[in-house]
């Protein structure tokens, strides 16, 4: 009776931990997709990862940075964060939830403590950011990195904006290739998204984002304004 108590007890901390993890991970994706606000753990995404992931992650805190972490505080958070007015940013949770269990005195509440230590990202006048075009010359294997990552982070395109990558062909054949090389890489795997080949634009849609592929040995002499891409942020991973 004793082991299938233990049983029982063990199975239920696990679903309710399980559980957690979704109203994390569903606030995550609110955040970014509505405010344009990303939620990372001790610097590693919390989007497009799994309910199991999001347990380990929070193992990992305890064992390895040595951080207790309460999954359900960081739940708490997570969805108190839904509420406020924040401006397009990235903010660690595992860090937060951290502060939050250890500030003395003990916050009145989640609220309460969000308001003072978010204050600088809260109010429509800290609403200046102003979406930051992307050009990235080469696409090697730092730039289909650089590629991956600055798509993951998109949002709702406030902040940086992947535009247009330059190489020294557009072919037909090198965009299919290139394409076919951002898909699956030998060192960073798969890519969990959508590449699609717009042969017709040369272009490339990157979960649902359009990427011009441009042909230049000089970046610097492109004119990006017949892209429709302005003042954009020049990335060399040649």
């Amino acid at each position: 009776m004793e082991a299938k108590t233990g049983y029982e007890a063990g199975l239920k901390d696990y679903v309710d931990r399980e559980k957690a993890a979704v109203r994390i991970l569903n606030a995550v994706g609110r955040l970014m997709y509505e405010k344009s606000v990303e939620l990372v753990f001790f610097r590693n995404h919390l989007l497009d990862v799994t309910i199991s992931e999001v347990i380990n992650l929070f193992d990992y805190a305890e064992k390895v940075v040595r951080k207790p972490i309460d999954i359900y505080a960081s739940a708490d958070i997570a969805e108190a964060m839904l509420e406020m007015d924040l401006a397009p940013s990235k903010i660690d949770i595992g860090r937060l939830t951290h502060e939050y269990l250890t500030a003395q005195p003990k916050p009145s509440s989640v609220g309460d403590f969000l308001g003072n230590v978010l204050n600088g990202f809260i109010g429509e006048d800290k609403h200046t950011f102003e979406p930051q075009d992307v050009v990235l010359y080469g696409f090697g294997r730092i730039g289909r990195i650089a590629a991956r990552e600055l798509v993951k982070q998109a949002g709702k395109g406030q902040q940086l904006r992947l535009r247009a990558i330059v190489t020294r062909s557009n072919s037909d054949e090198e965009i299919i290739k290139r394409a076919a090389l951002l898909r699956n890489d030998s060192v960073h795997g798969t890519f969990r998204g959508t590449v699609i080949e717009d042969l017709e634009n040369k272009a490339l849609i990157i979960n649902g984002q359009r990427v011009y592929m441009i042909a230049s040995p000089a970046p610097e002499e492109i004119d990006y304004t017949a892209y429709g891409i302005h003042n954009a942020l020049i990335i060399d991973n040649t």
